[in-house]
C-alpha cells in the first residue's frame, strides 16, 4: 500500500471518530433540559446526573484535545525571524537524514553584514553538515543587490569542493518569491514576506502533510526551472 493510500485512509478514519464523537456530545446536550445550567438547578442533582455531566465533560475535553493534536501534527506556525530561523534549523536536523531526503530552499530574506543571528550561523554550518553527510541540496538565491551578489559568490566559494550542492538565480527587484524550505516528503516550511519591508519575513507555517510537501515542492521546482543557471544572472 503507497504512503498517499495510507495517508487518505488515516485521514477518513479520523475525521469520522471525530464526527462521531461530535455527534454524540451534541445529542447529549441536546437532551438536557434548558433550566440544566442554571445554578438552583445544578445543585439539585443526584449521583447519577453529576457522573452523566462528569462523562459528557470529559467526551467535550477529548474532541477538543484529538483536534488540537491532529491539527498540530499538520501544521505547525512560527512568528518572528530569529524564531522562524530557528525552526529552520530544527527541521533540517530532524529531517534531512541521509541521501533519500535531499532538502531545496529559496535565499529571499535580507539580512544586514552588520546583523548577527545565532540561528542563521547555525543554519549555514547545517547547510556544510549536511553537504558533507552526502544530502543533495538545491538552493534557488534571489539577486537583487550587490550585496547578495558578494555573499552568493563567498558561498560558492565554500561549496566549491561538493558535487551534490546546486544553486540557480532569479533576478528581479520587483517580484518576491517566499522563503521555502522543503525536505522531500517530511516537511515543508514556508514563510512569507512582509508588506512594509517586503524582504523580512515574521510568519511562517511547516506542513507535514505529503500532499501539501508535494504542492510546495512542485512550486518549488517550477521556480527552479524559471530561474537562471549562475552564468546568467546580472545586476
Amino acid at each position: 500500500m503507497s504512503d498517499d493510500i495510507k495517508n487518505i485512509i488515516v485521514n477518513i478514519l479520523a475525521a469520522t471518530i471525530f464526527a462521531i464523537l461530535a455527534t454524540i456530545a451534541g445529542y447529549t446536550i441536546s437532551l438536557l433540559p434548558s433550566r440544566f445550567w442554571t445554578y438552583e438547578y445544578l445543585l439539585k442533582l443526584n449521583n447519577y446526573d453529576v457522573l452523566m455531566l462528569f462523562l459528557l465533560l470529559v467526551l467535550l475535553v477529548f474532541l477538543l484535545t484529538l483536534l488540537f493534536f491532529r491539527m498540530n501534527k499538520q501544521v505547525k506556525c512560527s512568528q518572528g525571524r530569529e524564531r522562524i530561523m530557528g525552526e529552520s534549523c530544527r527541521l533540517v536536523e530532524k529531517f534531512a537524514t541521509d541521501s533519500k531526503t535531499p532538502f531545496l530552499s529559496t535565499r529571499v530574506t535580507y539580512w544586514k553584514s552588520s546583523e548577527h543571528s545565532k540561528n542563521r550561523v547555525k543554519f549555514r554550518s547545517l547547510i556544510t553538515q549536511k553537504l558533507y553527510e552526502k544530502i543533495p541540496i538545491r538552493r534557488l538565491w534571489q539577486i537583487q543587490t550587490l550585496e547578495d551578489l558578494t555573499r552568493l559568490e563567498k558561498y560558492l566559494d565554500e561549496y566549491s569542493e561538493f558535487d551534490n550542492y546546486s544553486v540557480k538565480v532569479i533576478y528581479d527587484k520587483q517580484v518576491l518569491i517566499p522563503d521555502i524550505l522543503c525536505i522531500k516528503d517530511r516537511v515543508a516550511n514556508i514563510s512569507f514576506p512582509e508588506i512594509n519591508s517586503p524582504r523580512e519575513i515574521s510568519r511562517s507555517i511547516a506542513f507535514y502533510n505529503k500532499s501539501y510537501i508535494r504542492s510546495i515542492e512542485s512550486y518549488f521546482n517550477v521556480l527552479w526551472e524559471l530561474a537562471l543557471p549562475l552564468n546568467h544572472y546580472r545586476l
